[in-house]
Parts: C-alpha cells; structure tokens; sequence
C-alpha cells in the first residue's frame, strides 16, 4: 500500500511539473493560437498517458454528470472576485476522453460559455486527477478585459469520491483568448466544485 502511494504521487508530481512548464512557455513564447492549442491538447493527451502507462486504470462514465463550482475568479489581481460555474460531463466511446459543456459567471457579471474534453484519470480508490480543456464565448462585464469574444479555459482538478456518486475537488482554472487579440492578459481561478452522479 504505501508503494502505491509513493507511485501516485510521483505521478501527480510530474504532471504538475509540466502543466506549470506549459503554462510559463506558453506566455512567453510568440507561437500562433493554433499552435498553441494544439500543444495544450496533446499535454492533456500526455497527462493520461503517464498515469494509463503505469497501469493506473482510467475512469469510464455511463452516463452524464454534474459538477457545481465556486470559488475566487482573477486571483492574481486586485480586482478578484466570485466566481460560479456548473458543468455537465458526458460519456464518450472514447473510454480516455470525457466530453464536457460548462457555464460560468462571476461577481463582475463576466460570463464564460464553453464545451470542451477531459481525462479522468484514478489516482487511488478515491483520489481523482481530472485536467481539461475547453474553448468557448466570453461576455465582459465589470471585470478583467480578456481581449476577445472567443477565449480558452484550460484547468487542473484534483477529486476525492465520498461515495460512488458524489465527490468534492479543487481546481485551478486558466483563461486566455491564445492571441486571437493583441489585448491578452490571461487570469486564473481557483474554484472548490461538488460532482454528482443523478
């Protein structure tokens, strides 16, 4: 038991390791929002292949569930306020890949509407590594201009299941249009989330 332990959180150690890398490199390189898309996506490809190449087993989902959210939006300024999100995730042939459509607001009446994909992945019999990406509209209240109509969210949560039906998790959310506009000053938000399965 404690190896497998010590295996999961060597595991988690490095994903974060190169989510943090990706993140620093993709705000200081010039690439193309293209480009640069593409590179988060094949991260999040990466991701479940470390953990499904350690023979940590995927999570498969029969049918959709809900996960509502709430936390603190644009952290890194003075200008934080709430945030609120729901997101309902669908299940796919693809056993690895778990569809998803989100709606989010804030306190500064910003609001975010998106679908997009994630992986599930199991870190032990209760602990859930979920990180995703996701393209959608953004309407600018009171908030921080994120520069364009279109922006990206791309995230990292960690779950743990209080029953087969239910679980709580922490996630830390990146906004960014990827370039689309010449104004792109990116934010983050950390966001406590309640998923269940109806």
């Amino acid at each position: 038991m404690p190896e497998k332990k010590s295996l999961a959180t060597v595991k988690i150690l490095c994903i974060l390791a190169i989510y943090a890398f990706s993140f620093h490199w993709s705000k200081e390189n010039t690439m193309n929002w293209c480009r640069r898309l593409i590179f988060f996506l094949n991260l999040i490809a990466l991701s479940g292949g470390i953990f499904s190449l350690q023979g940590q087993p995927i999570i498969q989902q029969e049918s959709p569930v809900i996960q509502v959210g709430a936390g603190f939006y644009d952290v890194r300024r003075a200008s934080v306020t709430s945030e609120f999100q729901i997101e309902i995730f669908f299940p796919s042939k693809l056993s690895f890949i778990r569809p998803l459509a989100s709606a989010m607001a804030t306190g500064k009446r910003d609001l975010f509407v998106s679908i997009g994909a994630g992986i599930p992945i199991k870190l032990s019999s209760a602990l859930v590594f979920l990180p995703s990406l996701c393209g959608g509209i953004y309407h600018h209240g009171n908030g921080t201009e994120l520069g364009y109509a279109m922006e990206f969210r791309s995230d990292i949560e960690i779950t743990y299941e209080l029953t087969q039906r239910s679980s709580v998790g922490v996630g830390i959310y990146h906004f960014s249009n990827g370039s689309l506009s010449k104004t792109n000053p990116g934010l983050e938000s950390l966001l406590l989330s309640y998923t269940y399965l109806p």
